[in-house]
């Protein structure tokens, strides 16, 4: 009796480990994301290497369930621009700078960018966007 007890135990816990993994596999994916474009988003944090410009999609498509301003802030760094609004903050990270080439390289002198609004009060992430500023 006491074998089929522990059992059935050791199936409820395993049944749990489960459902815990499958939870938080979105954010564990995005976390991974994160992580591998950190160093290189960093470095690139006015935007002039074209490294933001080749990564952000990848982070727009990302479903960030569950995510605080503090993993954020680890990951990706001081944001280039802070904005509040009615449900809370949001954090602009410019991938393209046109403002920052050369006169004479012929791009559009616009700023485009990735914005994370978090709610001020749980400081979990609310949504992702992209926008451009001219």
């Amino acid at each position: 009796m006491k074998i089929i007890v522990l059992l059935f135990f050791c199936l409820m816990l395993s049944f749990e480990a489960v459902s815990q993994q499958k939870a938080n596999a979105p954010l564990d994916s995005c976390l991974l994301r994160l992580s591998s474009v950190s160093f290189f988003w960093k470095k690139d944090s006015l935007a002039q290497n074209g490294y933001r410009l080749s990564v952000y999609k990848g982070l727009l498509s990302c479903n960030y369930s569950n995510m605080t301003s503090t993993i954020l802030f680890e990951k990706l760094g001081q944001p280039n621009r802070i904005s509040q609004h009615s449900k809370g903050v949001g954090w602009l990270y410019y991938y393209y700078d046109g403002k920052m080439l050369p006169v004479d390289s012929g791009l559009a002198p616009e700023r485009g960018y990735i914005i994370f609004n978090f709610d001020l009060k749980s400081k979990y992430l609310l949504n992702v966007g992209e926008g451009h500023f001219d």
